[in-house]
């Protein structure tokens, strides 16, 4: 029995939901740990490096990442209408074709390093920590793309399980290779970029056993046979041909197009709002980036529940059980709307204690705190608008989801350019609180047109 098809529907949701909680928790700590062992044991300019160029990683895996939520999306599908030979004939193309785009991403990375972090005006005391570390970390890309397209993969076939414990041997590993190289061996911004390729690595080879186990269980051929480099330029040209078999490979494309823009949007738009940061000097930098640790944290629950949504409508619409998808739907708000008020509560409360565990001056701490206080009143509507997001994904309709994204994030960055006279560095909060009040209306109106007209019984 499928339990995200059958049975009753919160025990299953909860079931899901929790592993992918954890999943995201570990992703986001050693992030954290990265942060505070920099920020204690280097210094907060090395903080401020490694944030800098967060938006440029970010920009250079999002082909990637489109593709692997565009086939999460598929998987769900195929796994709920019971299609499973085509669905691990999907699983064979785009293994092949994420590596060979992650490849060109790790080369456009090390060598367009002066010219990224130049045209993004990165403060000298900061440049050379980022150079170092973007051109290392651009090592990691191939392997942290296959582990999201296989953690993808997992997801869209209803383990969650899987993933967690990938992401928490990575997470162990990152974490005592940043006490190793930073802390004894004092490697600094090396030794953290070192750490955090290693992590890569050992998520991707143990997903890779974990789903290779899976689906020889089911009868797939997908690991075996050649992988020799004639035989994967013979898979890449046959995916985007027009052939029958390459048609699911056309809808994963064109369910990842507009996701590969929202991220390249996303990435754009964020290294313009990095910019303007900058040009506030490295304690707005420093400051921004401690809180911006702590939120990375507190959102993770919503993080999971709109990755159980997705999977949840995707699997019971291929299944054909609207009922279910309507079920789902308003447990994941009732979720979104009782872990916010937790999260404002926590922030409201300890939002400066949190801060001073990076070992930030008064100025970055001070940004920080004001930062928090400034966001605080749109955590609501930030967390429905990932709930929001996820259903609109899992009915296929990545298309509304993306351009609302980049609709609130243009947004948010007229209003930083246009209000920054006036405002001065608080412009950075206020901004991003108009994105996520403009973000979660409009996703909001879309879902609920999706229900009344889309999703009848």
């Amino acid at each position: 029995m499928n339990p995200i098809t059958e049975g009753p529907v919160l025990p299953s949701f909860i079931n899901f939901a929790f592993p992918l909680m954890l999943t995201s928790l570990m992703m986001q700590s050693y992030t954290i740990a990265d942060g505070l062992i920099l920020g204690n044991l280097v210094n907060e300019r090395a903080l401020g490096a490694v944030n800098s160029i967060s938006p440029i990683i970010d920009l250079l895996g999002l082909i990637q990442i489109g593709l692997s939520g565009g086939c999460s999306i598929c998987i769900s599908h195929l796994t709920g209408s019971g299609e499973h030979r085509r669905m691990h004939q999907v699983i064979l193309q785009m293994r092949t074709v994420v590596v060979g785009i992650s490849l060109l991403a790790l080369l456009l990375g090390v060598l367009g390093a002066d010219a990224v972090l130049s045209l993004t005006h990165t403060p000298p005391e900061i440049y050379d920590g980022a150079k170092a570390y973007l051109q290392l970390v651009c090592i990691g890309i191939p392997f942290s793309s296959i582990y999201q397209l296989q953690s993808g993969i997992m997801r869209g076939m209803g383990d969650s399980k899987r993933p967690l414990g990938a992401i928490t041997i990575s997470t162990f590993t990152n974490i005592g290779l940043d006490l190793l190289l930073v802390g004894f061996f004092t490697l600094g911004i090396i030794g953290a970029a070192v750490a955090t390729v290693a992590s890569q690595i050992f998520s991707c080879v143990y997903l890779y056993f974990k789903l290779k186990k899976r689906l020889q269980a089911e009868g797939s051929e997908y690991f075996s046979g050649s992988f020799s480099l004639r035989s994967q330029v013979d898979i890449l040209l046959h995916s985007f041909s027009r052939s029958e078999k390459a048609s699911d490979i056309h809808e994963i494309v064109n369910l990842g197009i507009p996701q590969m823009l929202q991220s390249s949007f996303t990435s754009i738009g964020k290294i313009i709002l990095q910019s303007l940061t900058n040009s506030f000097g490295a304690f707005a930098v420093i400051g921004v980036a401690a809180s911006y640790k702590i939120d990375s944290i507190l959102i993770i629950p919503m993080i999971g529940i709109s990755m159980s949504i997705s999977v949840f409508t995707g699997q019971n619409m291929g299944a054909g059980k609207i009922q279910r998808v309507r079920e789902s739907f308003r447990i994941a708000i009732r979720s979104s709307l009782a872990i916010s008020a937790v999260m404002t509560l926590v922030l409201l409360c300890f939002n400066i204690p949190l801060l001073s565990l990076f070992g930030l001056s008064k100025a970055s701490l001070t940004m920080g705190h004001y930062y928090i206080l400034i966001c605080l009143p749109g955590y609501f509507l930030f967390g429905l608008q990932f709930i929001f997001n996820g259903f609109l994904q899992g009915t296929k309709n990545t298309k509304i989801s993306s351009g609302i994204s980049i609709l609130a994030l243009a947004g948010r960055i007229v209003f930083a350019y246009s209000f920054a006279g006036m405002m001065g560095v608080n412009v950075l909060p206020a901004a991003e609180l108009f994105s996520w009040v403009l973000g979660g209306i409009l996703s909001g109106i879309a879902c609920l047109r999706i229900l009344r007209q889309d999703l009848k019984d």
